[in-house]
């Protein structure tokens, strides 16, 4: 069930908000805010992702944020996973507290022993660092190293995975320094009715991949019109 179904069934005698907007993105979310800074109702509760600027008087609204499932983030097949985590969860926690009373952040997660949320409910951005610069140097991801994401997409799954794999195997035959990861199907596997795979070039310098880059155009023949 969602949030806003759960909230009013489970604490009916509390005045009770509910709303879905991605905070910062559109004119009238300030406003709405704004408009809702005196209201007499306890919760403001649905999906909300927090934009990058907010009006102070909207602002001084949440004394209580609460984050759900603050780790799901943390499951995307994406390097910068811990760190998109933590600077949401530092941004959101900003939120709280700007009027006169100080706020409180509460913050439900599976991994509450993760670095990106410890880091996060404490506020140590030098930690985080830390501890993220040393994952990153181990595997050679940025800013240790060089990262190339190539995107195909096509009505036809069995073909663009088909395309994929052998446009991996020229990519790995011409460059032996360039770690050539994948193909694999993209996080987000379909978009507008196209099945996407994703093949990741790494290297720990950055001169080979331009040149390999460069040698897109050639190959681009060899793959598929409907590609």
């Amino acid at each position: 069930m969602t949030i806003p179904a759960i909230r009013p069934a489970q604490f009916p005698y509390f005045p009770y908000e509910g709303f879905t907007f991605c905070l910062g993105r559109h004119d009238g979310d300030h406003a709405w805010l704004s408009g809702h800074s005196g209201a007499t109702w306890d919760d403001a509760a649905g999906k909300m992702t927090v934009g990058g600027s907010m009006t102070d008087q909207a602002a001084t609204m949440y004394e209580k944020i609460g984050v759900i499932l603050a780790d799901v983030a943390l499951n995307l097949p994406d390097f910068r996973s811990a760190e998109r985590t933590f600077q949401l969860l530092t941004q959101v926690a900003g939120r709280a507290g700007r009027g006169e009373r100080p706020g409180r952040v509460l913050i439900q997660t599976y991994a509450p022993e993760h670095y990106a949320l410890q880091c996060a409910a404490a506020h140590d951005y030098g930690a985080f660092y830390a501890e993220e610069a040393a994952c990153r140097q181990e595997l050679g991801y940025p800013p240790f190293g060089f990262l190339v994401n190539l995107v195909l997409s096509s009505l036809d799954p069995a073909r663009v995975e088909k395309a994929a794999a052998a446009l991996a195997d020229s990519l790995q035959a011409a460059a032996p320094e360039v770690e050539v990861l994948g193909p694999a199907p993209c996080p987000l596997s379909r978009l507008r009715g196209k099945s996407r795979f994703q093949i990741l070039l790494h290297a720990p310098r950055r001169l080979p991949l331009p040149r390999l880059l460069c040698r897109l155009a050639a190959r681009r023949r060899t793959i598929p019109a409907a590609v």
